[in-house]
């Protein structure tokens, strides 16, 4: 179509005077390139690991409210009090409820991600760019792998906090709470204390890169080693109040 306008316009608008010998339709073609037209934002394939990572939030919230429900839906129906009837040993229902629950939010996070990645290579495919790189296939393996296990992650803490709430709205507002309003604070007024908080500790392991945090000249490195080690630290912790609270409390 810019090729025709100039034909149309001919010395009007697109240039002053047309060249001796040299036809219009000739000279407009040789002022448009094809690569003028081509946005350098286009989907590509390569970048599928930054696409899942961005989409490894969603999967993460997922795995919350997953974890949070599979427990709370105990407390809120009565059912905990039918299954503690004939299975007596509390600690070891609750540990192969998050067994459970672990397991079936891993096998829903890498088919979303199977999912999300033929929608993306389609769309690639179709509208885009299928170049990849060197050690593509591994970088996807790793991420898939380090986007389920924080999903994961995310289950347990949302079944151990619905096992201390007793109801799954409680323990999603107790998270929702603790992530944006408490460690925002936190991290406003003390930016270091950040290492120790959940949500840059999840990121470090989503993005397997490091993040600097800088507060009185001092910097301080979230690593994605040290992001494992805290996510964990919160899971054992918190897990491990929940069971006790339901050892000790009366499930009437």
């Amino acid at each position: 179509k810019v090729v025709a306008r100039c034909i149309e316009n001919k010395n009007e608008r697109f240039f002053t005077q047309l060249p001796a010998g040299v036809k219009a339709a000739e000279f407009c073609r040789s002022q448009f390139l094809v690569e003028d037209f081509v946005g350098g934002d286009q989907l590509t394939l390569g970048d599928l690991p930054g696409y899942m990572q961005g989409a490894g939030f969603l999967l993460l919230l997922i795995g919350l409210v997953a974890g949070a429900s599979a427990v709370g839906a105990s407390w809120q129906t009565g059912t905990i009090t039918t299954i503690l009837s004939w299975e007596p040993r509390r600690i070891r229902w609750f540990l192969t409820r998050l067994a459970a629950v672990a397991a079936g939010v891993f096998i829903l996070t890498l088919a979303l991600l199977l999912v999300f990645s033929l929608a993306i290579a389609l769309g690639a495919a179709l509208r885009g760019s299928t170049s990849t790189t060197s050690g593509w296939i591994g970088d996807v393996g790793a991420t898939s792998f380090r986007i389920a296990a924080v999903a994961v992650a995310g289950s347990l803490l949302g079944a151990a906090v619905a096992m201390i709430g007793r109801n799954t709205a409680a323990a999603l507002g107790a998270v929702f709470v603790y992530m944006v309003v408490f460690e925002s604070i936190v991290r406003g007024f003390r930016p270091s204390l950040g290492r120790f908080m959940l949500g840059d500790n999840i990121a470090a392991v989503i993005t397997a890169t490091k993040t600097e945090l800088y507060q009185d000249e001092r910097v301080f490195v979230v690593t994605p080693v040290r992001g494992v080690f805290v996510i964990a630290a919160f899971v054992v912790l918190i897990g491990a109040v929940a069971a006790v609270l339901l050892r000790a409390r009366d499930v009437q």
